[in-house]
């Protein structure tokens, strides 16, 4: 695409081109402030857009297209029909009364059967909106609807206001072309109504006494909400004074249903009555409606109210006994008949004693009455509501022999050494009267005592009766005591029978203990057994047994047999026990345990001892632990050093037991060198070597023990020696191993080091040089050269020395320009090892070659004089050549001799090659424009001739021509230098600021002038556009 054209109608409003060489973009006309073209590069569309639209601005717009290469299927004209909208200037809700509803409005309140009118007015707005009612959703199609002019519209709805309209929402919904989104104007309706019915809920047929009955009064329909007021029978019950909760429900059609709970405790005083509710809201006030109501009448069952009689009654065992029992209850029929004693059932199935108490027969009468029948009677009647029964109750007494039963003072068992005292007595189980006038005492079945015991009492027969019979003191009770105990009562009635045996159990301790142990000589590390024996084993018998230890308890000890394993020197100390069970613990036994020690090394010698030939202060020590205590031997080579042995004396040291390292009696031997003795005062290496042995005596516990070492002569480190000592290599190779060695003992340890780093530092490298007797190292720069210190140590000393390595590489060059003596000279120097370097030197440039250079070398320099007469640019090489290598070569550039130029070859003159070759490509180029200018020319031409006349539809409509996606190459052209022109062949172009629809320069003067349009295809889009 080159540039497009839009036109209104037949006016052109704006002129668009990417073209690089001439760009444009420019509105035209009166909406020149409010229209742009939007499009990116390389795009395939461009959109012309309208700001702050107008009305005016609605009509047919026609796109333009003009490309740089034309195809069949580009679209060259494209017409747009564009609408404008008129939004509706104002909605208004109005009632028959002349008011105005704003949105969302709630109308009212409207009472039931109420005529209503509202309005919808819609004013202006293009084109002529749709005006529509709904109601809750729905449409109305009663609406009526005028139009008193071309710019407002009258949308009128006729409502009678029912029960159908509670809730209602009416919404106006006006829509257009115009808008987006429909205008809606919402109000709702307010509309009040009285109940339209009322029930009372409850039991359906009857309630029950003593339980709460609600009666929930229901008004519906309601709204406002109703009020609901409760009556028992004329009689108004106040809220204040009676249970009444009331709630209202609002419903989904927004009237309330009102609900009144009245609770009231069901008795049977209610019974029978009527009680009614009344249901009004301010509808029913306002048009003074009697207000609804609901009646409902109660009845109420209540279990059976029971009485008996007579209230007291007393016989004789075997007598008979009359019980009434009379009643009233709603309903009067009777389910069951209980009676009970004491609160327990009475069994009236059991015709043989009882008769009566059934639901024929109320009353109960005891045929035969026993002690078991005496108590307190009461009676319970039962009908379908539930129980009865009687607040009084019949008090029934027989008089009966006793049954009794023994308890004791202290419980059982108590001990002996206590020495308590326990009194026993015998209790009336069952009796009547419940007093024991004679007791008799049993111990293990024989009579023990009879009381009371009035013989021998005369003239005391007060005294006597003070006594009293059901009681017996032992006093100090012992084991003598032990025994099953049994007693027997008399009342008016007779005597009963004898209690159950209850029995005294006395406990008392063990008698004195006795303490073995075994083996009789207890040797440490093995094992000991104690024994605790007793013979009187106590009630109940011993079975457990307190151990002491040294005076302290062992508490995880109670068996009789404790045995120790391994023994220690804690266990020699003294030991006691003794029996222990309930009833106490007996006497301890005591006796000390001597534990003995067999010897045995605490501290033995090592396998290998050693010592400076030279040293002043050797020894050898051993510490032998034996108790009885034992003596210690020393032995050289199997022969015992004689105590006249001027060359050796001992020392011994008696230690002590140390009970927290169970260490027994020990003695400590230390054997020391003479060295005053020794030829010179010091040890020869080969003939001083020895075995060495400490060697102990046998005691009671053991044999003797012995401990052996090797003893040997040692020396620091020396004639160390490297091989080789000195190491040549080529840089980033590896050199040859070196390998340290020296004598010494213990034999030597090796370090590696730099010269110049002491040891510790050299220990903290990481990884280290070597640590042995061989020096590896990997390919090595240069800065590696230097010495390398090989350490050899021991415990005793160390010695060094060191391997020179010497790292060869190939000389490294560089050259400076200098003046020296006026005359211009290169110096090369050079950086090597070894540092005998020979010089070479030469042109970069092969075409090129040194003539009457000078040069000369000094050491590790070479010198190279500038000639005069050099007239040409130059690159100068420096090569530096050692053992080695050849270095890779220095440059060095010099500027020619500018006094020569004009005597310069052309083709050697740089300058002059790079002018000529501007020259050349200046050419190129511009014959490469003409070209492609000719061939613009030439299509336009053709083009021309196909031209067809565009001619508008009468009728606008949509068409979708295709357009190729692919964009058109432009042709390459020369850019423009600032300020250069194009001809403009006597007509204005842009750069004139001239265009326009009646001058066609815009295509005749750009770089394709005379390119034709292709047959005009249409395109033609419809817009229902803009709407402001």
């Amino acid at each position: 695409m080159h540039s497009i054209k839009w036109y209104k109608a037949d006016t052109r409003v704006y002129v668009y081109s990417a073209s690089k060489d001439s760009p444009i973009n420019r509105p035209e006309g009166e909406m020149v402030n409010r229209i742009s073209i939007a499009h990116q590069p390389n795009a395939t569309s461009a959109e012309l857009v309208i700001n702050d639209v107008k009305a005016e601005d609605e009509g047919v717009y026609r796109c333009e297209i003009t490309y740089l290469q034309v195809g069949e299927d580009c679209n060259t004209v494209q017409v747009t029909d564009f609408h404008t909208y008129i939004k509706p200037k104002a909605v208004e809700l109005i009632t028959g009364e002349r008011k105005i509803l704003v949105d969302g409005e709630v109308l009212g309140p409207l009472l039931e059967r109420t005529k209503i009118n509202i309005s919808c007015i819609v004013r202006e707005g293009k084109p002529q909106p749709k005006v529509v009612w709904y109601f809750n959703g729905k449409e109305r199609l009663d609406a009526q609807t005028q139009t008193p002019d071309n710019s407002t519209v009258i949308h009128t709805l006729s409502l009678t206001v029912t029960r159908e309209e509670i809730g209602g929402k009416l919404q106006c919904t006006v829509s257009s072309a115009a808008l987006d989104n429909p205008i809606t104007k919402k109000i709702s309706l307010n509309v009040k109504v009285p109940p339209n019915k009322t029930f009372i809920y409850g039991d359906e047929e009857h309630a029950t006494h003593g339980t709460l009955l609600t009666l929930m009064c229901t008004a519906l329909g309601a709204r406002p909400a109703a009020t609901i007021e409760w009556f028992n029978g004329t009689k108004k019950l106040s809220p204040d004074e009676h249970n009444i909760h009331q709630r209202q429900i609002e419903m989904t059609d927004t009237t309330f249903n009102t609900i009144s709970n009245l609770t009231i405790e069901a008795t049977r005083f209610e019974n029978g009555q009527k009680f009614h509710c009344e249901a009004a809201n301010e509808v029913t006030i306002e048009t003074k409606d009697h207000p609804m109501h609901a009646t409902r009448e109660l009845e109420i069952w209540y279990p059976p109210i029971v009485r008996v009689e007579p209230k007291n009654i007393t016989v004789i065992e075997g007598s008979k006994l009359l019980l009434k029992c009379e009643y009233e209850s709603n309903p009067s029929s009777l389910s069951a008949v209980f009676w009970f004693r004491d609160g327990e059932r009475v069994n009236v199935n059991d015709t043989a004693h009882y008769q009566g108490g059934t639901t024929d027969q109320h009353s109960l009468i005891i045929m035969n009455a026993r002690g078991v029948d005496m108590g307190n009677y009461t009676c319970l009647l039962t009908n379908s509501v539930g129980n009865g029964t009687s607040e009084d109750n019949i008090v029934v007494n027989v008089l009966y022999k006793p049954q009794v039963r023994l308890t004791m003072s202290s419980p059982s068992p108590i001990l002996e050494t206590d020495h308590k005292n326990v009194t026993l007595t015998c209790e009336v189980v069952s009796g009547n009267p419940p007093t024991l006038d004679e007791v008799i005492w049993y111990l293990d079945g024989e009579v023990l005592k009879h009381l009371p015991d009035c013989n021998g009492t005369d003239g005391d027969e007060n005294l006597c009766n003070e006594v009293d019979p059901s009681m017996l003191l032992l006093q100090d009770t012992t084991k003598s005591f032990h025994g099953n105990y049994s007693c027997k009562g008399k009342n008016f009635a007779g005597w009963g029978d004898v209690s159950e045996k209850t029995e005294l159990v006395v406990n008392y301790p063990p008698g004195p203990a006795k303490l073995t142990y075994s083996p009789w000589r207890v040797i440490k590390g093995k094992s000991l057994v104690l024994s605790c024996s007793i013979e009187e084993k106590g009630r109940p018998e011993a079975n457990r047994f307190k151990w002491h230890r040294g005076g302290r308890l062992i508490t995880d000890i109670v068996s009789q047999n404790w045995t120790i394993d391994p023994v220690t020197l804690d266990n020699r100390t003294n030991y006691s026990c003794r029996g222990v069970s309930i009833g106490g613990m007996g006497e301890p036994a005591t006796t000390f345990v001597d534990v003995l020690a067999p010897p045995s090394f605490q501290y033995a010698m090592n396998h290998y001892s050693g010592a400076l030939y030279k040293s002043q202060n050797i020894s050898l020590s051993c510490t032998v632990e034996c108790a009885p205590p034992c003596g210690v031997q020393w032995l050289k080579d199997g022969q015992v050093i004689s105590e006249d042995n001027e060359r050796y004396y001992v020392e011994e040291t008696a230690i002590a037991p140390q009970a927290n390292r169970n260490d027994f009696e020990a003695t400590q031997s230390v054997l020391r060198w003479n060295m005053s003795a020794w030829p010179g005062g010091a040890l020869d290496r080969a003939a001083d070597a020895a075995s060495y042995t400490c060697r102990s005596s046998r005691n009671l516990a053991g044999p003797p023990v012995n401990s052996t070492t090797k003893f040997a002569v040692e020396y620091e480190p020396e004639n160390i020696t490297v091989n080789p000592s000195i190491v040549s290599v080529v840089e980033n190779e590896v050199p040859a191993k070196v390998v340290c060695s020296a004598r010494g003992f213990p034999t030597p340890s090796y370090w590696w080091r730099r010269e110049d780093a002491t040891r510790s530092r050299a220990k903290a490298q990481r990884p280290p040089l070597s640590a042995s007797g061989t020096l590896l190292l990997g390919a090595v720069q240069r800065r590696d050269a230097g010495r390398y210190v090989c350490e050899a140590y021991n415990r005793h000393g160390a010695v060094s020395t060191a391997v020179l390595l010497d790292v060869l590489y190939i000389p490294e060059c560089g050259i400076q320009q200098t003046n020296i003596d006026g005359e211009q000279v290169l110096v090369c120097s050079a950086k090597a090892n070894p540092a005998e370097v020979s010089f070479m030197w030469k042109l970069k440039n092969d075409n090129d070659s040194l003539t009457d250079e000078k040069i000369w070398q000094a050491g590790t320099q070479s010198y190279l004089r500038l000639s005069p007469g050099v007239d040409v640019y130059r690159t100068y090489l420096c090569f530096a050549n050692n053992s080695v290598g050849v270095s890779r070569p220095c440059e060095r550039d010099v500027m020619a001799n500018l006094e020569n130029f004009t005597s310069k070859v052309w083709w050697r003159d740089q300058q002059k090659l790079l002018m000529i070759g501007g020259i050349a490509l200046a050419a190129l180029v511009l014959t490469v424009i003409l070209c492609i200018i000719i061939i613009c020319i030439c299509r336009r031409m053709r083009a021309k001739s196909k031209f067809v006349s565009f001619k508008r539809p009468v009728k606008a409509h949509k068409t979708a021509l295709p357009i190729s996606e692919t964009p058109v190459n432009r042709p390459a052209r020369k850019r423009k230098k600032p300020g250069d022109s194009p001809p403009t062949n006597g007509v204005d172009n842009a750069a004139n600021g001239n265009l326009g629809a009646e001058h066609p320069g815009l295509y005749e003067n750009l770089p394709f002038h005379g390119l034709q349009q292709p047959p005009n295809k249409e395109r033609f889009t419809k817009s229902d556009t803009y709407i402001f």
